[in-house]
Order: structure tokens, then sequence, then C-alpha cells
């Protein structure tokens, strides 16, 4: 029977740990690509910050970027949900009157008041993201995704907004924050809907966050081991860690593949 696979990028995919997704994952998905399964991506990253990871992105299905407000099928656009400019310009004030260092994302880059800020140059280090571009006002282009990059424990100055927008705290990079009902898996929904599967035939792998709607709603959701605490909890399945070859081994024990065949 046709399933349809989501893989997350970063920390599931995308090993921080060599800077480069394993092999033996690459292999894993062309073996379910070459059953007639359907597999795809979901991340929070753009076009251009997706290809810095993976390069070839010929390979999937479909491609969900910025947490859910950007959808590709077979490379071609069939959905977006972008920020109003009236959401744009409140929240733009809001970071620049308490003097943070932000950034928003479209479908193809990434903008920032402050590129040299040092919460901006520490993400750029640690996730491997192309060095935004300097805009003074950014509540002037299409934005799916705004970027904070300050420390987490910062929501708390404006916590009325956890009503208004979907917060996907980083911890000490920083915090994501999209439009509230757009996420992972309400535009994985439309993905399902599109290829025709039933959601109880769709596997799903993250370790944040922002994967935790797509992995909790997924028929199988599989967390990472190295994901967070609240991700993990609502998994079915563990998989062991990118540099361990997570993914590939539990493709494999889901009998996806078979290597004495």
């Amino acid at each position: 029977m046709k399933k349809l696979f989501a893989f997350d990028v970063d920390g599931t995919l995308y090993d921080h740990v060599t800077g480069e997704v394993p092999k033996r994952a690459l292999d894993a998905i062309k073996i379910l690509k070459k059953q007639g399964h359907i597999v795809g991506i979901a991340t929070g990253r753009n076009k251009r910050q997706l290809n810095k990871a993976i390069s070839d992105t010929s390979l999937f299905d479909f491609i969900i970027l910025v947490n859910g407000g950007y959808l590709e099928i077979h490379g071609e656009k069939v959905y977006d949900q972008q920020f109003s400019f009236q959401q744009k310009k409140r929240l733009c004030d809001l970071f620049d009157r308490l003097e943070y260092a932000y950034g928003i994302t479209t479908d193809h880059h990434l903008y920032a008041n402050n590129p040299m800020a040092k919460g901006v140059q520490y993400v750029i280090e640690n996730f491997h993201v192309i060095t935004p571009e300097q805009h003074d006002a950014l509540y002037e282009l299409p934005v799916y995704q705004f970027s904070v990059y300050e420390h987490a424990d910062t929501i708390k100055d404006y916590a009325f907004l956890d009503k208004e927008y979907q917060i996907h705290s980083l911890g000490e990079y920083g915090y994501d924050m999209v439009i509230p009902g757009v996420n992972k898996a309400t535009t994985l929904n439309k993905v399902s809907e599109h290829f025709k599967i039933d959601q109880k035939d769709t596997i799903v792998f993250g370790d944040s966050d922002n994967d935790q709607e797509m992995v909790k709603h997924a028929g199988l959701g599989i967390a990472m081991e190295n994901g967070s605490d609240r991700t993990i909890k609502l998994a079915k399945r563990i998989a062991k860690a990118p540099h361990k070859d997570g993914i590939y081994q539990m493709i494999k024990d889901l009998g996806y593949i078979n290597e004495d065949a």
C-alpha cells in the first residue's frame, strides 16, 4: 500500500554533528521512491536555506517550507500563507522598540534588521544557514515567518502574542513565529489530499517543537532521539540520531528495506 513519508530537515535528515545529510538516509529515501511511496520534506527553512542543507531536492515529491507556510508539489507552488501588512508592521514596531535582533523569511530569502548581531551570527554558525540580507523595513516584504534572535526567555516580554501567533522556541538560539493554524501538519494534510492518501498512511520524522503537530497527527509519528522532550513524548516510535543512521535504520525496522533481498 502506498504511504506518504515526510521528513523534517534540521536534526532529522540534516545532521548537525557531521554537517550533512547521511548517505544512508538518502539511500533509504531512494528505496522508498522506487517502491512507489510519496516522499517529501517538511522544514522551517525557506528554499534557499533548504538548498544549503540539501543541494538537490529533485528526489522529493513535495516540499513544505517555513513551517507550513509554503508548499510545492513536483516543483510547482500550490499553497502559501503570508502575514498581513498589519501583522508585519505591528511585530516590526514591537521588536524595534524592544531593540531585538530579528528577521523574516520569504519563500526564497532571509532578511534581518541587523545581520551582524550576535544572535544572528550564532544561528548561522550552529545551523549552517545563509546569512540574512540587511533590510530596514521588513514589513514591506512578503513574510511567511518571523525569527527572533534572542534567548527564548524573552518571549515573556510579549506573552500576549501567544494568542495571535504560534511561537516555536529554539531555546538559546531564539524562536520562530508563524500565523496561527499554519503548521507542518495542516499543510501535510493538503499533501495527503492531493495524492489521495489517508492520514493513517502518513509516516513522519521530526525532532523539534515545530514538528509536534506533524508527529502527533500522522498515522505514524517518529521522533529522533536527539529531539525535544515534548516531541518525543508525542511520538509512537523513536529513531536514533541522524549521525547514527537513525533514518535508514528506522525505515528498515518498519520493513521497507530488506538488505537480504
